[in-house]
């Protein structure tokens, strides 16, 4: 890696112990606790009428090797579901569940942090 990449890295990593918080990550019956900083994205995608539209999504950003669920080491899937435990009410958020934008991506080139897409979940 680079020098330019490895501070890169030190810095989100003061990011996340200064300001992440705490969500529980789950997928069916399985959940494990991440901690992850928010940021927001606005990708271009179509409606069902064809037009573009702009959809902002919530992204949570987090250690890749936190994402073990039921002892596996996983990457994020649409439809899985984040709860924000420290915040009033404990939103639940969903991995991006449009099809026309991508769930999540690597916020860096040694592919060990994830920029998690989502959108809030309304019961």
């Amino acid at each position: 890696m680079s020098a330019f990449s490895d501070d890169l890295a030190a810095g989100l990593e003061g990011v996340l112990s200064e300001v992440g918080e705490r969500y529980l990550y789950c997928r069916h019956q399985h959940s494990v606790e991440i901690r992850a900083a928010a940021g927001k994205t606005d990708h271009l995608t179509l409606d069902a009428n064809g037009l573009t539209v702009v959809v902002r999504t919530l992204d949570l950003l987090f250690d890749a090797a936190e994402l073990v669920l039921s002892g596996t080491l996983t990457e994020p899937l649409r439809g899985d579901k984040l709860v924000a435990l420290e915040a009033p009410g404990q939103p639940v958020y969903l991995v991006q569940p449009d099809k026309n934008i991508p769930a999540f991506r690597y916020s860096d080139a040694a592919q060990t942090r994830l920029r998690v897409h989502t959108v809030r979940f309304k019961k």
